[in-house]
């Protein structure tokens, strides 16, 4: 559509349009730097507080997917002061928090705010659990994460994560049960069950030094 646009008298408002759905698609499929080329063009020449909070989350989530974190909390920061419930925003910067240190106990809060706005998203459970992983919240981890055993597209993830957390707690014996799970699952990606298969690995290191 954008070509034959190009290549006729296109209306600038079709036009407009066309090159933000783009920047959306292009971000809600993985292919950030597209979505960048297409999107902070667009913000420039759509300067005002309501196009901003049309593309600000999206260029979060595109610059978080460039690995340019910096970047991306800022235009997140830009969509919550825009939407103070966008759950979306609060959860990929709780998380972004997290990845750079700028502190635990807001992480959590945002990641918790979001899921209190959409409880029935599991990604967003699976997020919050990751969070209290790492904060050493392990009960409240494992309470979400037994959770998200029930859903198919989260249940290779959350045994991972469930190991990773009786891991974390020494209990060794479970936790390898969990990641022999993951490693057993056909349908598991790879990259989840090479984790799974370096942490068992880990564990049967130790437990074969502490017989030794």
């Amino acid at each position: 559509a954008l070509k034959h646009h190009r290549d006729s008298d296109a209306d600038a408002a079709q036009l407009n349009d066309l090159k933000l759905q783009i920047g959306k698609l292009s971000c809600e499929v993985g292919m950030y730097d597209q979505a960048i080329d297409f999107l902070v063009p667009w913000s420039k020449a759509n300067n005002s507080p309501k196009a901003t909070g049309r593309v600000a989350y999206y260029l979060g989530e595109a610059f978080h997917g460039v690995k340019d974190n910096r970047a991306a909390m800022n235009f997140l920061q830009q969509a919550l002061r825009i939407d103070e419930f966008d759950d979306r925003a609060m959860n990929l910067l709780g998380r972004i928090y997290l990845e750079e240190g700028e502190g635990d106990d807001i992480a959590l809060a945002l990641v918790e705010k979001s899921v209190e706005l959409e409880p029935s998203s599991v990604r967003y459970r699976l997020y919050l659990a990751m969070v209290l992983l790492k904060c050493g919240l392990y009960d409240r981890a494992k309470e979400n994460l037994y959770r998200c055993l029930k859903y198919k597209a989260s249940k290779v993830e959350a045994r991972l994560l469930l190991a990773k957390t009786y891991m974390q707690e020494g209990l060794y014996h479970r936790a390898a049960g969990w990641f022999e799970k993951v490693i057993a699952d056909e349908n598991a990606e790879k990259n989840l069950q090479a984790e799974a298969e370096i942490g068992l690995a880990t564990i049967l290191k130790k437990q074969k030094g502490d017989h030794a």
